[in-house]
């Protein structure tokens, strides 16, 4: 879904792209940490720092990218387009990679996380919530810098001139 916000016409239909992406974020990211769990529990020691030292990495990196294709005026909708094939071959590559655990879940711990938790719920309210937190500086940070500041497109990561709606 990436893609989709260089080609949004109106804030509205940013808002709306920003809300969908954000959402699967949220669930990937989830999944993720317990794909993460289950390793070390299979591993028997600990694996999801490393886990998420990496993601720093690919977060880095995707920073300087982002911050490349803008100085040197890539389009954004092929930007966004060519990071979403290159991320989309190499989820299928490493897909291969993943093992299935669906069918080792213990019955009770399935029926357990059966039944609907007014409290897990509250919780996972407040989880997105303070990933919106997190999220916001950085998010719009760009957007200030190229705006208010005057950085060029290199430094602020953002388009030369940001649509205005």
């Amino acid at each position: 879904g990436m893609p989709l916000v260089g080609l949004a016409s109106s804030g509205w239909a940013l808002f709306c792209i920003f809300v969908a992406y954000g959402v699967s974020d949220a669930i990937t990211d989830v999944s993720m940490n317990v794909a993460g769990v289950e390793a070390q529990r299979r591993l028997g020691r600990t694996v999801l720092n490393s886990m998420h030292g990496i993601w720093s990495i690919g977060a880095v990196s995707a920073g300087l990218i982002g911050s490349a294709a803008a100085a040197l005026t890539v389009p954004l909708a092929l930007h966004l387009g060519t990071v979403a094939m290159v991320c989309a071959v190499l989820a299928l590559l490493v897909a291969r990679s993943v093992p299935n655990v669906s069918g080792e879940i213990p019955a009770q711990r399935q029926a357990a996380g059966s039944n609907f938790s007014p409290a897990l719920a509250l919780l996972c309210g407040l989880a997105v919530l303070a990933a919106l937190i997190e999220a916001a500086p950085y998010s719009w940070s760009a957007i200030y810098l190229a705006d208010d500041t005057g950085a060029s497109p290199g430094i602020s990561d953002s388009p030369p001139s940001p649509p205005r709606w």
